[in-house]
């Protein structure tokens, strides 16, 4: 009857608009959340007349606090008789259900019973309206959050409702206003589940009522949806369910920091004069570096050098003017997902220094031979040779390793000089970002490092674990030959943890991580230090003779061949004269801020 009733108004009563009509009343039945969304009346038809200019809407707000469908079912004809008969359509926009399932809030916990009731309450309310005359517009139950699974696993809240018993009701109650699945035009599930993050005012579990946002989102919906189908005919277009991609900044939920809203974060890094310097905007961002999104220089920032972005990268190219030496200069940058068109601006801020250090250059320009660094790496480095230079320790080096770069080529610099002892590795390891790892079988370094050449009255060896153990019977460095010894083993309670010839430091210390420096600078003095503190020192005289081999790292050169495998991380590494105390705090200081800038210290 109600289908009959809509087509002779679809054919009468089009008017100079081309509308199909040019007046129109809504009875809104629901519970608290139509009270909220449409008990300002008055503003809604407002809405509807100034999307439609000539159309009269009238809309009556019929919202009960926890008002339950197998309550309204009981009073539904009484409350349509107060509506007196009209010249013009009245529809009866249906969103109930909500508050049914405080009762059974699972699917699968509602009982048969219940699950009868709720059903055949909806048909006593559709079969009211229509005797009436009115057309009712059934929708979906509200997306209901009862809990923080609900989000991801909507099983839990009001979906096998909607799945199960109201599509099946809107195909047959309201085939006019629904897709040919059953989800209603104003699909009153998907908005509210796709824009749950803005639009809920409850601080605390069920997440039901909309906040003024989701009202006015809601009130808009209705405008562009229900009222678009009456007044002009058309189907609005269908909003699917978002459960991969909340905030639509194409970084799924599985991997978005913050799936809610779009976060773009501040960036700062160090550009050297006279080079391009590249840094990656995204990695504290939502959005993910690729061919679908884009990266653009806003032109609101004060940097005055040449500016590149790389898309699918992530990164920003940077080569300072001459004049920008010493000052902090900035760029202001838009990154958008193309697919959506969900955009956030961000600000980078660029301090400029002066060229790089001769020696961090030289460095940097091998290690990028076969690896890319990005600028905090650059700026690390350079910074750690500054400070090694300036506190006098860069001159006690006969050579410094720092394994840190995931690549075989690139961890086997040397960095007091690419063009000397570098490492030749060999066998089985694993070069991480956090250091190269022994398999404990095959895998060591040869530094090149001759132990005869620089003697065993003046050396240090140095070592910087990433690795906590009690097991280690290996060897992190060195070499001996039928009795001339030099090496550095690292365990707690461990026995010779720095053995010279003839002389044997043992002490205990808390974890097997950190820095770990063996050294001796004259016959009766040799020092073992965690850190930046001496935990072992000797003064026993000792004149042993030097191994003619090359030390080696993550193992000892025995007679020649590679043993006793260690089974620690090396994140650094170093090979030199013998040091002081104070000497010892200074490169003890000068590693690990340069782990720290890079987020790898212990």
């Amino acid at each position: 009857m109600h289908k009959n009733l809509l087509e002779r108004l679809r054919q009468q009563q089009i008017n100079n608009s081309g509308y199909l009509v040019d007046e129109v009343r809504f009875i809104m039945l629901g519970d608290s959340i139509t009270q909220d969304i449409f008990a300002a009346t008055t503003t809604v038809e407002a809405e509807i007349e100034a999307a439609y200019p000539g159309i009269t809407a009238h809309v009556f707000e019929e919202g009960t606090d926890s008002i339950r469908v197998i309550t309204v079912d009981d009073t539904i004809d009484t409350l349509l008789s107060s509506y007196p008969a009209v010249a013009y359509p009245t529809y009866v926009v249906i969103n109930l259900g909500t508050n049914d399932l405080s009762d059974h809030i699972s699917y699968t916990d509602a009982t048969p019973t219940q699950l009868t009731n709720f059903s055949n309450a909806f048909d006593t309310i559709i079969s009211s309206c229509i005797s009436h005359g009115f057309i009712p517009i059934l929708n979906e139950i509200y997306y209901r959050e009862n809990d923080a699974n609900t989000f991801n696993n909507q099983e839990l809240g009001s979906k096998p409702y909607n799945d199960n018993i109201i599509k099946a009701k809107c195909l047959s109650s309201s085939p006019d206003f629904c897709y040919l699945d059953g989800t209603s035009f104003y699909q009153s599930y998907n908005i509210y589940y796709n824009g749950r993050a803005t639009f809920f005012a409850d601080v605390s579990y069920p997440h039901l009522h909309p906040n003024a946002t989701g009202i006015a989102a809601f009130r808009t919906h209705f405008v562009d949806t229900i009222c678009k189908k009456i007044i002009t005919g058309i189907n609005p277009i269908i909003v699917a369910i978002d459960s991969t991609d909340f905030d639509q900044d194409g970084n799924p939920v599985t991997t978005d920091p913050d799936d809610t809203v779009v976060n773009v974060i501040a960036d700062s890094f160090t550009a050297f004069n006279g080079q391009a310097n590249s840094f990656n905007v995204l990695s504290n961002d939502d959005f993910l570096p690729g061919s679908d999104i884009t990266l653009v220089d806003l032109g609101t920032g004060t940097a005055g050098g040449t500016i590149s972005f790389n898309n699918l990268t992530g990164n920003i190219s940077y080569t300072p003017l001459v004049g920008e030496i010493g000052s902090t200069v900035t760029v202001d940058y838009r990154v958008t997902y193309v697919p959506s068109g969900v955009f956030g601006d961000g600000t980078v801020t660029i301090s400029v220094s002066a060229a790089l250090d001769t020696d961090a250059a030289e460095y940097i320009d091998a290690l990028e031979l076969t690896t890319t660094l990005t600028a905090v790496e650059i700026s690390a480095i350079n910074d750690l040779v500054i400070t090694l230079k300036a506190d006098g320790t860069w001159d006690t080096l006969y050579a410094m390793y720092l394994p840190i770069w995931a690549d075989a080529d690139a961890n086997k610099y040397n960095l007091k000089d690419t063009f000397k002892y570098n490492i030749s590795w060999s066998g089985s390891l694993t070069h991480g970002t956090n250091g190269v790892l022994s398999d404990g079988t095959t895998g060591y370094g040869n530094t090149n490092i001759n132990q005869n050449i620089i003697g065993t009255t003046n050396f240090t060896f140095g070592f910087y674990s990433g690795t906590i153990t009690t097991t280690n019977a290996g060897y992190e460095m060195g070499v001996s030959f039928f009795g001339q010894v030099s090496r550095l083993n690292i365990v707690e309670g461990s026995t010779h943890s720095f053995l010279i010839q003839g002389l044997a430091l043992s002490p205990t210390f808390t974890a097997s991580s950190g820095l770990h420096i063996g050294t001796r600078v004259s016959s009766t003095d040799i020092r073992y230090a965690k850190n930046n503190t001496i935990i072992a020192s000797s003064t026993t005289s000792a004149s042993p003779t030097a191994p003619n081999l090359n030390i080696y790292l993550l193992a000892h050169n025995s007679n020649g061949a590679a043993a006793a495998y260690s089974n620690l991380q090396c994140r650094v590494a170093f090979i030199g004269i013998g040091i002081s105390d104070t000497q010892i705090a200074d490169m003890y200081t000068a590693i690990q801020t340069f782990l720290t800038t890079l987020g790898k210290q212990i």
